[in-house]
C-alpha cells in the first residue's frame, strides 16, 4: 500500500493518534410487504487535523475518511424465522486498507463483503 506516493508497511498508521473524528450515518428500512423489508445504509467517516497517526504533514483526513454502505433485504418466515441478505462495501484505497488492517491478525475490516443470515425471534 502507498499513501501520497510512500511505500506504508502493515502497521504504520496507528489510528490512536487522532484527536477528532466525526461519524455520520443514514438509514433507512422500508417495507414492501408485511414479509419483505428491503435496506439502505450509508455512512461517512470523516477525521479532521493533520499528523497525528497519518504522518507529519498529512492530512487525517486522506488516509482514514471513509464513506460505507449496506444494501440488502430480509424476508419474515413462519414461526418467527427471517432469512436475509445484504452487501456491504467501502471506496477506501489501498492506503486506507493499510490503515484500518488488524496489524495482529493481517485482516481488512473494512472488506467489501456479502452476508446472507437465518435469524430467529423468540
Amino acid at each position: 500500500a502507498t499513501l501520497n506516493g510512500a511505500v506504508l508497511v502493515p502497521g504504520q498508521l496507528d489510528q490512536n493518534k487522532i484527536s477528532k473524528a466525526e461519524f455520520r450515518v443514514e438509514k433507512i428500512t422500508l417495507s414492501v410487504t408485511d414479509k419483505l423489508n428491503l435496506i439502505a445504509h450509508y455512512g461517512i467517516q470523516k477525521y479532521e487535523g493533520s499528523g497525528g497517526a497519518c504522518g507529519v504533514g498529512l492530512s487525517n483526513d486522506t488516509c482514514a475518511s471513509y464513506k460505507d454502505w449496506k444494501l440488502g433485504a430480509t424476508y419474515a418466515l413462519p414461526q418467527s424465522f427471517t432469512i436475509g441478505g445484504y452487501w456491504t462495501g467501502t471506496d477506501m484505497t489501498t492506503a486506507q486498507e493499510t490503515f484500518y488492517t488488524n496489524g495482529a491478525s493481517a485482516k481488512m475490516i473494512g472488506k467489501d463483503t456479502f452476508t446472507v443470515f437465518v435469524a430467529k425471534t423468540f
